[in-house]
Order: C-alpha cells, then sequence, then structure tokens
C-alpha cells in the first residue's frame, strides 16, 4: 500500500508533519504543489533528502488563489478560485485544451526546477486531474514524457462494494470515486501507469474519528498499489489528527511501500 501525504507547499507546518511521518516511514509517497511559496527549494530540502524510500510528485494545482501569477501568466484562465468553478469552467469547456497542457506542462517544469529531479508520479488537490478538458490534456501530455521517465498518474476509482464495506463517507467516496473509475480506464486504455486501489476520504468535521477511519482505509485496500491518500499538518485540528494517527499507527510498519520498486 501507497501512503501518499498530499499538499507539500501548503503551508510550514504541513511540510514539517511531513517530513516527520517520511522520516518515520509512515508515509511513503509525497504529493507537492509545486506552485505555492512553501514549496520553493529550501522548503523541498528536508524531504528530498529521503528522496531515496519515497515517491515523490507533483499535485496539480487550479484552485489555489496564491499560485504564483508570474510564473504562470499565460495560463491565468485556469487559474480558479475553488473547485465548484473549476467544475463548472471545465464543464461549460471555457478552459481550452491548449490552456490546460499548457498549466500542466508549467507546473511539471516549475516541479523538476524546484527538486532538480523528475516527478513520479502526478496527481491533482482536489483530484481535477480527472475533470473534462483537464483530463484530456493530462493523458496526453504525460504520453509524451518518453517511457523511461513518465510518472504514474493518480486515479480516485473506490468499488462500490468497498466503500461500502468501509463505511466511511459513503456519499462523498462516491462522488470522487466516479470520474476516478472512467479516467482509471482511459490510463489502461492509453498503457500510462496508474494506481489499483484508493482510499482515505472522509467529511473532515468528522476528525475526532480518523484514527478509526485509517484503520478501516488500510483494512480494505483493494491490492500493494493501492494509494491511501493523507493530509498532515499541526495548525488545522482535522490535519493535525491524522498526523497523530499515523504517527502512532504501528500497524504501518513494513505495510507502506512505494509505487515504484
Amino acid at each position: 500500500m501507497i501512503v501518499c501525504a498530499d499538499d507539500y507547499g501548503w503551508s510550514d507546518d504541513a511540510n514539517r508533519a511531513i517530513v516527520e511521518l517520511v522520516a518515520a516511514r509512515r508515509v511513503s509517497a509525497v504529493s507537492c504543489m509545486a506552485g505555492l511559496p512553501h514549496c520553493a527549494p529550501d522548503n523541498l530540502k528536508p524531504l528530498l533528502e529521503h528522496a531515496d524510500h519515497i515517491d515523490v510528485g507533483l499535485h496539480f494545482t487550479v484552485t489555489a488563489r496564491f499560485l504564483d501569477g508570474a510564473r504562470f501568466e499565460r495560463s491565468v484562465p485556469v487559474r480558479l478560485v475553488n473547485f465548484f468553478s473549476a467544475l463548472k469552467s471545465c464543464v461549460l469547456r471555457k478552459i481550452t485544451p491548449a490552456q490546460a497542457r499548457e498549466e500542466i506542462a508549467a507546473q511539471y517544469q516549475l516541479f523538476a526546477e524546484r527538486t532538480g529531479r523528475l516527478p513520479d508520479f502526478i496527481d491533482g488537490h482536489l483530484h481535477v486531474q480527472q475533470l473534462p478538458v483537464l483530463a484530456d490534456a493530462m493523458i496526453q501530455f504525460v504520453e509524451k514524457i518518453p517511457v523511461g521517465n513518465r510518472p504514474y498518474v493518480r486515479n480516485s476509482y473506490m468499488p462500490l462494494a468497498k466503500i461500502r464495506a468501509q463505511g466511511v463517507s459513503f456519499w462523498k467516496s462516491a462522488s470522487i470515486s466516479t470520474p476516478g473509475k472512467q479516467f482509471r480506464r482511459r490510463l489502461e486504455a492509453s498503457g500510462l501507469a496508474t494506481n489499483d486501489g484508493f482510499a482515505g476520504v472522509y467529511h473532515y468535521r468528522h476528525w475526532r474519528r480518523y484514527r478509526d477511519f485509517l484503520r478501516l482505509f488500510t483494512t480494505h485496500m483493494e491490492s500493494p498499489t493501492g494509494i491511501l491518500m493523507v493530509h498532515p499538518g499541526f495548525a488545522e485540528s482535522w490535519r493535525r489528527a491524522e498526523f497523530e494517527a499515523l504517527r502512532q499507527a504501528t500497524f504501518l510498519t513494513g505495510v507502506v511501500q512505494r509505487f515504484r520498486k
């Protein structure tokens, strides 16, 4: 099972929490928001010290207000306020395929500049990589990368039987899984590597129950390449709850692994 900490670069406290869990071998992949101020080279240095035993990927982002506009000024139409504005713009095709590809390429290049390496994988903040237009652009972009350097791409598909069995936030899980199912099929049809299994979805207002949720997520993971999405941090209650549960989860010892061997 891959335990992937999302949102590296979101804040200094999230970065510190993620690095601590990586050092403790509770996290095996980290998804970096390359365009955010807290994802500069100096911020990444503590994380990259552990790069020999984790996957380090790009957390493709179109919904954060504070992306570095100077770096992406040509693709400003893709810079959206929140998930619902992103969804509306994608469904109504207000974002063109060319703009989407340009945005992905810009963030991919910035990741390479800031980390000094290519990403092991690509996913999306709020799963935007699976939205109309953006999904097409993501597949087309990755297909053009030479095979030896291609990242794997995350999908959020969860079988309905699994969602019922784990018993955590059924409707939220189902709504995130639905676009993931089609996206996974398209990735596989294109011969692109992707995860087999996904978990970690819950309503953040129920953070006090996260320790129980973590057990359920891991118990019902489909395969060794399934991804458990986590968001540790210190400042926000729900992020701290995730951090504490992961830090104390000795049952993860020897279970957590990388996607790439």
